[in-house]
């Protein structure tokens, strides 16, 4: 009988031991998945934030060469004229082009100091432009080392076109609208075109000219050749996602992202060992869990099969043993009761670091209980737990006041005719910060600092519903402001936009909304507004406020500002309406000379 009881003992403490070997493993593996996927999450949106900074450093490219066509098409000379020719070397020398060109229908291109007449006529360039489109083209320079990104916008002259603007720079230019520090340098990127033909590279990108020729020599069991040939398919659909593979023993991901331009892909490439050192701590202390309370079991086993006379005293130590251990694990961990102040049972000193307090602080401030550090909704799901394993983010308000976002795993047990949770939870502040910031920028106009199109678009119905549907929507267009650029360069007319934004900022209310449109057209919404003397007495406030504030470099450009408004709830209450109705209004204070406040009149 006692033999047999001993088996008994053996098979429990088996069972005990190879239960807590699993749950350390599966919970180590748990968190490498999840710091794997918030990763991947705050690559794509670095990669977006890069493509958002390309997209809109070419469409303002766009513009301004379509403000030099306008300028050459209303001219009564060739296209080609040595007129023409002297303003187009002149504009290369103020702006980031460093050549800029013009090609007759015939296809030959004309610049100063041109020894040979080009022919251009087989590019694609060309033939968008003569169907009326405007284009970029990456090609090769001429003497092979750089590659060169190429734009083209038709010349029109009373509706025909007569011609085409080219503007040229080096690829290289895009460089430092993607040098994002990503992951602390670690991570580095490619703009490539679908075939995977590298344009434009990082520092330190090691791929020589093509990336999927480059991945061709990493194929391997974990990386076949089907993967890579699923990747090239991928990026001929213009698709996004990411793939692993190992090169020179070092473990990689690939996050591929279409930029929307041509066939245009953005590669980051990320080192595992990001994601490995955020969980490494987890890891090693889980491990080192693990193997203590191994050890500790295994005492156990030995004293309990060899000894029938361990006294209360060995007992005792060996309790404080294991209460040794489940204190030194790095994760912070809390052990309550599920009652109705969630009375903490016990506590390891990671639980009371991540508080920024000790225990007898704690103590004395919130006494025995993790009600009181909870937020009003995480207490609910707190006390709604049942029985089993489960995992959630919530956010705890440490010792300073200030709240931090825990990541955590709860198992669930009754006891004693109680439940009982024991929590273990790592802080995540930081990966909500970087992620919220990403989101944030997203929504911004990167040279003004405004709300841009896309927040306008999601946002204005929600803030028009949060103000009563009362309020007054104003659409302003700076008056001339392609005088500016074509006269001061393209830098200036930047600057004069900042400097209208910075009006908006000072003239109206905190909670009013302010964006950018694009170009040289803003919004703005006063909540709660509907007297047209104030509107319209705002309105001029800015106009004069922004006068008062133009250097006197600009004040022969003859800039001012014309306002189109639309009242809520009168012309409507929706974005759409709102905006339609404005905007018939700010083309009604065009056509009455500029420099005037328009209400819309139905």
């Amino acid at each position: 009988m006692q033999k047999k009881k001993r088996w008994i003992t053996v098979g429990i403490l088996t069972l005990a031991i190879g239960f807590i070997i699993g749950a350390s493993f599966f919970y180590a593996a748990y968190i490498y998945d999840i710091l794997e996927n918030e990763t991947n999450a705050y690559a794509q949106e670095l990669a977006q934030q890069s493509i958002k900074l390309i997209n809109e450093r070419i469409n303002n490219d766009y513009l301004y060469l379509e403000g030099i066509a306008d300028s050459i098409g209303g001219q009564k000379t060739s296209v080609h004229s040595e007129r023409v020719l002297d303003i187009l070397e002149q504009k290369s020398n103020i702006t980031r082009f460093t050549k800029l060109a013009v090609v007759d229908l015939d296809g030959n291109m004309y610049y100063n100091g041109m020894e040979q007449q080009r022919n251009v006529k087989d590019r694609d360039y060309f033939k968008k432009a003569m169907q009326g489109e405007s284009s970029v083209e990456s090609l090769v320079g001429t003497d092979s080392s750089r590659r060169m990104m190429i734009i083209s916008v038709p010349i029109y002259r009373e509706g025909e076109i007569k011609g085409i603007v080219l503007g040229q720079y080096t690829m290289d230019q895009l460089e430092y609208l993607m040098s994002i520090q990503y992951f602390n340098g670690e991570g580095y990127n490619y703009i490539t075109d679908s075939s995977g033909e590298i344009l434009v590279r990082s520092e330190q990108g090691d791929a020589k000219e093509n990336v999927l020729e480059d991945l061709e020599k990493v194929v391997s069991k974990e990386f076949t050749r089907q993967n890579l040939q699923d990747l090239a398919e991928h990026m001929k659909k213009k698709d996004n996602g990411y793939i692993r593979y190992q090169k020179k023993g070092e473990e990689y991901i690939l996050e591929y992202t279409a930029v929307g331009i041509n066939d245009w892909y953005l590669l980051l490439v990320i080192p595992c060992n990001v994601v490995d050192a955020k969980t490494r701590d987890v890891i090693d202390g889980t491990a080192l869990y693990c193997v203590s309370v191994l050890l500790v079991l295994g005492l156990m086993v030995f004293v309990m099969l060899n000894s029938r006379r361990m006294t209360h005293k060995k007992i005792k130590q060996a309790y404080e043993n294991i209460r040794s251990i489940y204190r030194t694990v790095p994760s912070a961990i809390v052990r309550f009761r599920l009652d109705e102040n969630l009375s903490i049972l016990d506590s390891n000193d990671g639980f009371y670091q991540f508080m920024e307090c000790s225990s007898d602080e704690y103590q004395e401030k919130y006494g025995s209980f993790l009600w009181p550090v909870l937020e009003s909704g995480d207490r609910e799901w707190f006390q709604n737990l049942k029985e089993g394993l489960v995992s959630r983010e919530f956010l705890i308000r440490c010792g300073k006041k200030q709240s931090k976002w825990a990541y955590g795993n709860f198992d669930v047990q009754r006891q004693e005719g109680h439940l009982v949770v024991q929590c273990a939870f790592i802080d995540i502040s930081r990966q909500k910060q970087q992620l919220s910031e990403a989101v944030k920028s997203a929504s911004r106009d990167s040279l003004t600092g405004l709300k841009n199109k896309r927040a306008l678009e999601q946002e204005m119905d929600l803030v028009i519903e949060e103000s009563g549907n009362a309020g007054a929507f104003l659409i302003l267009d700076l008056d001339n402001f392609k005088n500016v650029n074509d006269t001061c360069g393209h830098p200036q007319g930047d600057r004069v936009l900042q400097l209208f934004a910075a009006c908006m900022k000072n003239t109206f209310r905190g909670d009013d909304f302010t964006g950018r449109m694009g170009g040289d057209e803003f919004v703005v919404f006063m909540r709660n507004v509907n007297e047209r003397q104030k509107i319209s007495r705002k309105a001029e406030q800015l106009m004069e406020n922004f006068q008062s504030s133009l250097p006197k470099e600009f004040k022969g450009c003859s800039l001012s500002v014309s306002i189109g408004i639309a009242v809520a709830p009168d012309d409507g209450t929706t974005f759409p309406v709102l905006y339609q109705k404005s905007d018939k209004a700010l083309y009604e204070a065009k056509k009455r000379g500029k420099d005037q406040v328009c209400f819309y009149e139905g």
